[in-house]
């Protein structure tokens, strides 16, 4: 009996609306949310995201930095291999190959800077994280970590690199420079909305194949295994800063 009934009209799901809205425009999701309160007349401009933390997760940071003897002078570079996962899959079709990430890593701790990396993102992830921290044992392993605590710890974040994954955007919303590798999916509708968020991708002749909220079985992946290191690598060096230590 509500009078007024405000949604996205995908597929028949309008049928009960009074206002309904477009559903898979082109254009950040950010956007399309904000789009059920212009439908009602009401103004709502973005500006950024935020993540809000607790008292004790802003100070988990400090906490974080002292057991793992994280120093100022060191770059702290987190690092998602995983994401995609929801309550229905684990999408590793836009997962980039782990062997690149651990070339990456290589690459990093070759690379004259002083950094630290951390693995980020949740319980799924970790099948892939512990096959990097098998070749590169330095890294943190930071999957057991709450979105919060996580959110604290980027905070000291030089660099973000992942896949589109909630890690990615929580880490732009925390204002850390951000490299986000996409495949399958749209960065024009998914990549976080904030300007300090560079997307790696080569476009391919089915990209992208998000359709329908669904992913067509795929058997070689040429979105994802295009991104070369190299590719990645360029944009690392154009973000963080280039002092050596």
């Amino acid at each position: 009996g509500i009078p007024v009934r405000v949604g996205f009209g995908r597929g028949r799901k309008d049928l009960f609306l009074t206002h309904s809205v477009p559903g898979h425009q082109i254009q950040k999701e950010s956007e399309s949310y904000l789009d059920l309160l212009r439908k009602m007349d009401i103004p709502a401009v973005f500006k950024k995201t935020f993540y809000y933390l607790s008292d004790q997760e802003k100070d988990f940071k400090d906490l974080f930095l002292e057991r793992h003897s994280i120093t100022g002078k060191e770059q702290v570079i987190a690092v998602a291999p995983g994401g995609g996962s929801d309550a229905r899959s684990n999408m590793i079709s836009r997962h980039w190959p782990v062997q690149n990430y651990i070339e990456l890593i290589h690459r990093l701790k070759k690379d004259e800077r002083s950094s630290r990396v951390i693995l980020v993102g949740g319980p799924d992830d970790r099948e892939t994280t512990n096959r990097i921290i098998q070749i590169c044992p330095d890294c943190l392993d930071a999957t057991d970590l709450s979105f919060g605590d996580m959110a604290s710890v980027l905070r000291r974040c030089n660099l973000f690199i992942g896949n589109d994954s909630a890690p990615h955007h929580i880490a732009a919303s925390m204002g850390v420079p951000c490299i986000g590798i996409f495949g399958p999916t749209n960065p024009h509708q998914w990549s976080p909305p904030d300007q300090n968020s560079i997307v790696v991708i080569k476009p391919v002749e089915c990209h992208p194949c998000l359709i329908d909220e669904t992913f067509p079985k795929c058997s070689h992946l040429r979105c994802l295994t295009s991104v070369t290191v190299d590719d990645v690598w360029q944009q690392l060096e154009l973000t963080l800063p280039h002092e050596k230590t």
